[in-house]
C-alpha cells in the first residue's frame, strides 16, 4: 500500500470535517482531470448526503474498467453495486458505500485509498473539485525535500530498541497524536467500539497484535460455530471461543522487524475487525469490547419484544420501544433507508419479525404515524438483514488444486550458526 504525503492526509483531513456536515442532497466530487470520452463523467469519488444522517460514497470509472480495477476496490473494502439489492446500478459506478456521517473520516479514508491506489492520481493537484485545496502543498508548490528513505527491516539490538521502532510505526499512524499505553504497556488501538492491542513480547522478539473481538456472549457453542465463520473470513488472525469471549490475535516476527509489515497487518485488521465484531453480537448476543456493558444486548431485546404477541392493543406504549421509536423520529426526516433501520435493530431479525407482527396487530401505539410507509420501512430492512445473512451462509467455492514446483530458499545465515524456526523461535532467537 503506498504511503500516503502530507498533502493527501491533509486532504483525508478536511474531506472528513466536510462530510461530517454534509446533508441531504449535497454532493461533494473528487474527480481526475481527465474525461471519460463515452460517459462524460470524470473517474473519481462522488460522496452525497441522504437521508437523516447517512452519506453515500461511489467510485466512478470508466464502463469498460477493467477487472483489476474492479477487484482493487473490492480489496478495500468497496462494494460491488451489481450485488447489491435495489435499483439498476449505473454502469460507471463500480464501487458504492453508505455510511452514517459519524464515519465520515472512515469515508474519507476510504475515498482517498480510492484514488490513490485504484484510480492512480498521484497528488492532490490533479484533482478537478469543490473542495478547498489550497494550501495543500507546500511553500512553493514543492514538495519538502525528502531524506534517505528508512531501511525496509531492521535487526532489533533488543526489547527497547524494537519497542521503540514500533512506537515509531504507531505515531506515524496516529498522525503524532501521544501514545497510550495501559498498566500492562500494550499500546491500544482503537476502532469503532473495537480495540486492537500491539505489545512488543519481553521473551522472544515478537510483535503481538491480539483483542477481544465479541464479550459477554451467552451461549459458548454458538461463539464455537462462529469461531469457524470468522476464520474463513479473516484468515489472516488466529481466533479462539474462550468463556463467553472470542479472541483474536496476529505474532509478528521480528528478526528482522520490517516496519511496512506492521503498518500493513495492523491496517488491515482495522478494516475489518469492528464490522466483525458487529455482525457477531447481532447474531449471537453479547457486545463489541468498547461498548458499554449496560447496553441491552440484542438478543435480550429480541426476548422482551416477543412477548408483545401476548399483550392486547396498544398495551405497550411507543418510547418503550426504542428502535422503533427511532425510526418512527427519522420518517419525519427522510425515506427510510433498509441499512439505517436494520442497524437500529442490530441486523436481529427475529426482533424485526416482531415488531412488524405488533404493528400489524395493533399491539404497539404508533398513532399519528404512516402505518403502511412503517411497514414498508421494517419490511425492506428485513429483507435486507436475511439477504446478507445467507450471503454469509454460503460455502466458499473450491479451491482450485494446483500443483506447485517446491523451490529450495538458501538459507542467508553462516553454515555455523543456527536457523531460526517461523512459529517456535526457540533459544537462539531470544533476548540475550
Amino acid at each position: 500500500m503506498t504511503q500516503l504525503t502530507g498533502s493527501w492526509r491533509e486532504l483525508r483531513r478536511r474531506l472528513g470535517d466536510r462530510l461530517a456536515e454534509l446533508g441531504d442532497g449535497e454532493v461533494v466530487s473528487l474527480g481526475l482531470e481527465v474525461v471519460d470520452t463515452d460517459t462524460g463523467q470524470r473517474p473519481g469519488v462522488r460522496l452525497t448526503g441522504w437521508g437523516a444522517g447517512m452519506v453515500r460514497a461511489e467510485v466512478v470509472a470508466a464502463a469498460g474498467a477493467d477487472a483489476a480495477v474492479r477487484r482493487g476496490l473490492l480489496d478495500l473494502g468497496w462494494l460491488d453495486p451489481a450485488a447489491e439489492p435495489g435499483e439498476e446500478p449505473d454502469a460507471a459506478v463500480l464501487g458504492v458505500l453508505d455510511r452514517p456521517r459519524a464515519r465520515a473520516d472512515e469515508l474519507a479514508a476510504l475515498a482517498v485509498l480510492a484514488l490513490t491506489e485504484v484510480l492512480g492520481c498521484p497528488d492532490p493537484a490533479f484533482l478537478v473539485t469543490d473542495l478547498d485545496l489550497r494550501g495543500l502543498r507546500s511553500q512553493g508548490g514543492q514538495e519538502p525535500t525528502r531524506t534517505s528513505p528508512a531501511p525496509l527491516a531492521t535487526m532489533p539490538e533488543g526489547v527497547e530498541h524494537l519497542q521503540e521502532m514500533v512506537d515509531e510505526v504507531l505515531l506515524e499512524l496516529s498522525e503524532g497524536e501521544e501514545l497510550e499505553r495501559d498498566e500492562d504497556g500494550d499500546v491500544p488501538v482503537r476502532v469503532g467500539l473495537s480495540t486492537v492491542f500491539v505489545r512488543v513480547l519481553d521473551d522472544v522478539p515478537v510483535v503481538r497484535l491480539f483483542g477481544w473481538l465479541a464479550v459477554d456472549l451467552p451461549d459458548h457453542a454458538a461463539a464455537l460455530r462462529e469461531v469457524a465463520l470468522l476464520a474463513a473470513r479473516m484468515p489472516f488472525l488466529q481466533l479462539r471461543a474462550v468463556e463467553g469471549e472470542i479472541e483474536f490475535g496476529h505474532d509478528l516476527h521480528a528478526l528482522p522487524f520490517a516496519p511496512m509489515q506492521l503498518r500493513v497487518v495492523l491496517s488491515r485488521i482495522m478494516q475489518e475487525i469492528d464490522e466483525a465484531a458487529r455482525d457477531t453480537v447481532a447474531r449471537l448476543g453479547g457486545r463489541r469490547y468498547l461498548q458499554p456493558p449496560t447496553e441491552p444486548a440484542p438478543a435480550a431485546r429480541t426476548a422482551a419484544f416477543e412477548r408483545l404477541a401476548r399483550l392486547g392493543p396498544g398495551a405497550v406504549d411507543l418510547a418503550e420501544a426504542t428502535p422503533l421509536a427511532a425510526v418512527v423520529e427519522l420518517m419525519a426526516d427522510a425515506r427510510l433507508a433498509p441499512e439505517l433501520v436494520a442497524e437500529l435493530f442490530d441486523h436481529d431479525r427475529r426482533l424485526i419479525v416482531a415488531h412488524l407482527v405488533g404493528v400489524r396487530a395493533g399491539h404497539l401505539d404508533v398513532t399519528g404515524v404512516d402505518v403502511e410507509e412503517l411497514l414498508a420501512g421494517l419490511r425492506a430492512a428485513l429483507r435486507l438483514v436475511v439477504w446478507r445473512q445467507s450471503r454469509e451462509r454460503e460455502p466458499a467455492p473450491p479451491r482450485p488444486v494446483v500443483a506447485r514446483r517446491r523451490e529450495r530458499q538458501l538459507s542467508l545465515l553462516p553454515d555455523d550458526e543456527p536457523g531460526l524456526e517461523l512459529f517456535d523461535p526457540g533459544e537462539e532467537a531470544r533476548w540475550a
